[in-house]
């Protein structure tokens, strides 16, 4: 079970960090659908096991194994957009972090909502220093909006529950964590599940 911190602080993002694309440097194939292929990148920095991607004329896949700093294993999954099995997709061809579309698992966005793994745009804070809102972006390129639900009164600058949409193209979903319960020193003591709808 990943643990959420017993505050949450958003604060403004850190150093930028590598580019969200790559180039592909060398022809491959078209792997069947569900099935794996290994490209050759310009870097794979960027890149993380489960992270959807989409390479310019081969369609979208999904991230099975970062295998070096320049080799990744990815896995057709079949898109509208998707070139067909056994097309050679060029080198040169550009490979972009993909957004969630609304039939992919959510377990990428549940993941990052589990870690608060979001950046600060611009957010407004109570007198206790708790973000009561903000405009966000996902580590992904998508927008959204957090919202403090429960502050908490025992413990000031502190946030029970919260919510923050998830909004890429014509897809938006809204992450929620229900309110938290606390022990006498504030420690978190019984966390619901963080859902998505």
């Amino acid at each position: 079970m990943t643990a959420s911190p017993t505050i949450i602080r958003i604060g403004t993002p850190g150093p930028t960090g590598p580019a969200p694309r790559s180039y592909t440097t060398a022809a491959f194939v078209q792997p069947a659908v569900d099935a794996t292929v290994t490209v050759d990148v310009t870097s794979t920095a960027w890149m993380g096991a489960g992270q959807p991607v989409y390479i310019s004329t081969g369609g979208g896949y999904v991230v099975a194994a970062v295998n070096s700093l320049t080799s990744v294993t990815l896995q057709n999954i079949d898109d509208d957009s998707s070139a067909s099995p056994g097309t050679t997709i060029p080198a040169n061809s550009s490979v972009v972090v993909a957004g969630l579309s609304a039939s992919e698992p959510s377990s990428l966005l549940l993941s990052w909502a589990n870690t608060q793994n979001f950046f600060l745009i611009s957010g407004t804070r109570d007198a206790n220093s708790a973000l009561t809102s903000a405009d966000i972006q996902w580590p992904d390129g998508a927008t959204g909006e957090f919202t403090a639900d429960v502050l908490s009164t025992d413990f000031p600058g502190a946030i029970d529950a919260w919510h923050a949409t998830y909004v890429v193209g014509a897809v938006t979903k809204t992450v929620t964590q229900s309110a938290v319960t606390r022990d006498s020193n504030g420690a978190v003591t019984a966390q619901p599940v963080i859902t998505i709808s």
